[in-house]
């Protein structure tokens, strides 16, 4: 593992351009004009919600205010997104040049971590938390299907679900106590769930602004009137509000992959939002939806009353949900959620320490991970995220990873 490489960074990874600095450039010129759609896209959508959810606070910002909130929110995670890459360009070059050589950490590892610290600096406070979250779901799904390729560790069927049941589980229990959560996990699982126990204000629940699900609605808060008719309308129409929302949803992903079609043919993007390909997201949070209410509910009529245990056995049970939605990447990023959560809950009572920007190091290490098995051994990181980092980087992230792993010498499999 420490065996010396000496190789020039030229050699060894931008054989492109002999020059760093111009190299380094480059990069952070492909990775912003890539990432400023992006970016775009995550932070318009989420002002658009905060506009639906929260009109007050943005007029009381003002619009000319918010919106210029808005475009420095954008430029900032952009700037910090291409500092990375060319960040590691600019760190992988000056190891070369103060070693002399290059060992496998050194390679991308270091460069990862160093760059990864300085880059994340630009980016809200508010976001570190959340990137550092989603680059260790990376990193440790990495580390998993390394060891199971490797034979090192077996594959674990339905391993996802269980993750997701008791990721479910342990959100579900806090969220009925109001307590550990933050305020958009809260806002997450109260838009998903509604309301989330029988028997408090039923017939004033609101039902969806679509006509058919509307109806639907309406016809079933008339049977709250009877006890048992009332608790099955409970479940159906957790059901049809999960369900809804998942068809909405899938049917938005659907049109905005289809978007120069529907220009020129819409009966048949329509057509697409029907077919059996459409259905597992609308399942899933269906399914999820129906399972915690029937569980709370047949609870709440065998004992007699609420308890905050019985959200916890709901949310364990209804996490099967994903059985008709497979992600990996899903469950583990929930079970996270609800590491964070009972860290959090854990330091307001004094049980755990407040370690200072554990955020940045957190995301530093998770990184430099990812970026490690990027350019060493690319075969084992998650599809996806290799398509990205080769798209934002226009395959300059191939170039360095096929130079590495040549004069590794299949050195890169091992490791």
């Amino acid at each position: 593992m420490l065996s010396k490489l000496y190789l020039s960074c030229y050699e060894n990874g931008h054989s492109w351009n002999p020059n760093c600095n111009a190299v380094a450039f480059e990069v952070w010129k492909l990775i912003f004009a890539k990432s400023v759609p992006i970016y775009s896209s995550i932070h318009i959508a989420t002002y658009a919600i905060k506009l639906i959810s929260k009109p007050s606070e943005i007029w009381k910002e003002g619009i000319f205010r918010s919106m210029l909130n808005l475009i420095i929110a954008i430029i900032r995670s952009c700037s910090f997104l291409s500092l990375n890459g060319s960040g590691f360009i600019v760190v992988f070059c000056r190891l070369r040049a103060l070693l002399g050589f290059y060992t496998i950490p050194t390679i991308a590892f270091l460069p990862g971590i160093i760059s990864s610290a300085v880059a994340v600096q630009l980016e809200r406070e508010n976001r570190v938390l959340m990137l550092a979250l989603y680059q260790t779901n990376l990193a440790l799904e990495t580390l998993f299907n390394t060891c199971v390729k490797l034979g090192i560790l077996n594959s674990i069927p339905y391993g996802d679900v269980l993750i997701f049941c008791a990721a479910t589980s342990s959100l579900m229990y806090l969220y009925r106590k109001r307590v550990g959560l933050g305020r958009s996990v809260q806002s997450l699982i109260r838009f998903i769930l509604g309301q989330d126990k029988y028997g408090d204000n039923q017939l004033n629940m609101k039902p969806w602004n679509i006509p058919i699900i509307g109806l639907l609605h309406q016809r079933i808060n008339n049977l709250y009137k009877y006890p048992i008719l009332g608790r099955i309308a409970f479940v159906l129409q957790g059901f049809l509000r999960g369900f809804s929302t998942g068809f909405a949803m899938s049917s938005a992903l659907t049109v905005l992959k289809n978007i120069k079609l529907l220009g020129l043919n819409p009966v048949k993007v329509i057509g697409l939002l029907f077919q059996r390909k459409n259905l597992p997201l609308p399942m899933f949070l269906g399914s999820l939806v129906g399972i915690y209410k029937l569980v709370t509910a047949f609870l709440h009529w065998l004992l007699g009353e609420h308890s905050d245990w019985h959200s916890a056995i709901a949310g364990g049970l209804c996490g099967a949900s994903m059985i008709f939605y497979r992600s990996s990447t899903l469950a583990l990023y929930f079970l996270l959620k609800s590491f964070e959560a009972y860290y959090k809950l854990g330091m307001t009572y004094g049980h755990f320490p407040n370690v200072k920007h554990f955020d940045v190091a957190l995301y530093s290490l998770a990184t430099a991970i990812v970026f490690h098995f990027a350019i060493v051994c690319p075969q084992y990181l998650r599809g996806s995220y290799q398509r990205f980092i080769t798209q934002v980087t226009k395959d300059k992230v191939t170039t360095i990873s096929a130079n590495v792993t040549k004069f590794l010498n299949g050195a890169s499999v091992k490791l």
